[in-house]
């Protein structure tokens, strides 16, 4: 409540909007989920790639704009390389506490692997619609490719072998 009504106080009513669908996405779908659906994390990144967009929301008071698309888009396909590497490592973990995560119910890994490297394949692809679209210049796009490549080969890796030193690589 508190959070809210500085939001409120603070910046916009689009802002607050935000925060309040973020607050009940998190507590009313996302945690509840956890245990019941893998497509939990699909939520929980859609809960985690909201806060900047909320910054821009309260600078700018728009939402439809390349930026905000842009800045969501990067945490949105980020959380999957990072999250799913890491659940994997420690899947029987999260098994032991009744969470339904795909890499909790991929035996082999290879689901997780391969959704990781997509994931990254499509983060990889921003820079370029970010220079393509003004958000950025071009040089984004070109310093970008040496970050990307390398997480795109890390990924593949995993892929390759999904032992517990190639999901790390990927979660680092």
């Amino acid at each position: 409540i508190g959070g809210l009504a500085t939001l409120a106080i603070c910046t916009n009513p689009l802002t607050t909007a935000l925060g309040g669908s973020t607050l009940a996405l998190y507590t009313l779908v996302y945690t509840p989920m956890k245990r019941t659906s893998p497509l939990n994390t699909w939520v929980g990144a859609v809960v985690g790639a909201v806060p900047p967009v909320m910054g821009f929301t309260a600078a700018t008071g728009c939402l439809f704009a390349p930026e905000a698309a842009i800045m969501a888009s990067s945490l949105f396909l980020w959380q999957f390389p990072h999250f799913f590497s890491l659940a994997w490592m420690v899947r029987k973990d999260y098994a032991a506490g009744g969470y339904h995560m795909l890499p909790v119910m991929d035996v082999t890994g290879k689901a997780t692997a391969a959704t990781v490297h997509r994931y990254s394949l499509y983060m990889a692809a921003l820079p370029l619609l970010s220079s393509a679209l003004g958000v950025t210049s071009s040089m984004f796009a070109v310093e970008s490719v040496a970050f990307n490549g390398y997480l795109l080969y890390l990924t593949q890796r995993f892929k390759r072998d999904t032992n517990q030193d190639n999901a790390r690589a990927v979660f680092r």
